[in-house]
């Protein structure tokens, strides 16, 4: 039976038949549901991609570093040489020398020009002593020189006259040949006079201490005013060379011998060449 038109009119105003516009609704719904799902999958899947980038790089830093700087490469000059060997182990540091200054003469210290650990350069002054009395010496021993070589020059005088004299038979032959040995005789005695005139001149100059060797002074053993003795068994100052400087490890020749062993064929020989310090100037511990 074919409804007639006011039933369907009647059926069309009621509120049964609003259900299609709800079904759009719920369509609409489900798409926006899938776009969100599919949008929080590739955000997913790009930030999986940049930590499995950043972890890979940070796992190799090579990969990191040629992917950040640009690699420069340049051509050199090969050429064969030495390759230094470096061994760090535990060992002692020794100077090669440690002087002790005395005192060559006796006399009054008038000033002291070091401080307690103060470097030194060989020649600076140290210490100087009351100079006067070797002035005095000196003085002495010059004058005693200028009067022999005076008494040598009248006996030079007199021997060329006895030789002229002696030319016109006016003096015996024992008188000339007395001459010439009190010329030899004063002779000798202005070589003494110049002995004395330079032992007055070194004495001398020990009064005036220097360093004989560049390094670190050690304590202050003598102060101004103070009295030092010629032969004395207490040192003046001591000096401490630290360039060059050895150090020594008791380890580095046993590591050597380990790792450089196959280098020879015998390893005896090895071990005799190590003791006799035959690879002393070879494999020699890096300078401090």
């Amino acid at each position: 039976m074919i409804p007639s038109l006011e039933e369907t009119e009647e059926r069309i105003s009621q509120p049964g038949l609003a259900r299609p516009a709800h079904v759009a609704n719920g369509t609409s719904k489900s798409k926006r549901m899938w776009v969100v799902c599919l949008v929080a999958i590739v955000v997913l899947g790009v930030t999986f991609a940049v930590r499995s980038e950043k972890l890979k790089h940070k796992g190799n830093p090579t990969a990191a570093d040629e992917a950040s700087h640009s690699v420069i490469i340049r051509a050199g000059t090969a050429y064969r040489g030495d390759m230094g060997v470096y061994i760090n182990a535990l060992g002692t540091v020794t100077p090669i020398s440690t002087i002790n200054v005395f005192s060559q003469v006796s006399g009054q210290v008038l000033a002291v020009h070091y401080a307690e650990g103060q470097i030194v350069q060989k020649g600076d002054p140290l210490i100087d002593i009351d100079p006067r009395p070797y002035q005095a010496q000196l003085q002495q021993a010059e004058g005693l020189l200028d009067h022999d070589r005076g008494v040598l020059s009248q006996a030079q005088i007199d021997l060329a006259r006895y030789k002229e004299a002696f030319a016109s038979n006016a003096v015996a032959k024992q008188v000339l040949d007395d001459q010439e040995q009190i010329v030899i005789q004063d002779q000798g005695a202005v070589k003494f006079d110049l002995g004395q005139v330079q032992y007055a001149v070194v004495q001398l100059s020990y009064c005036h201490i220097t360093a004989p060797t560049s390094g670190r002074v050690g304590l202050r053993l003598v102060d101004s005013g103070n009295t030092v003795f010629a032969g004395s068994s207490n040192a003046l100052v001591v000096i401490t060379q630290l360039q060059p400087i050895l150090p020594l490890c008791s380890t580095w020749r046993k590591i050597i011998s380990e790792r450089f062993k196959r280098n020879f064929v015998n390893t005896n020989l090895l071990r005799w060449k190590l003791m006799t310090g035959r690879l002393k100037r070879r494999w020699q511990p890096a300078p401090c």
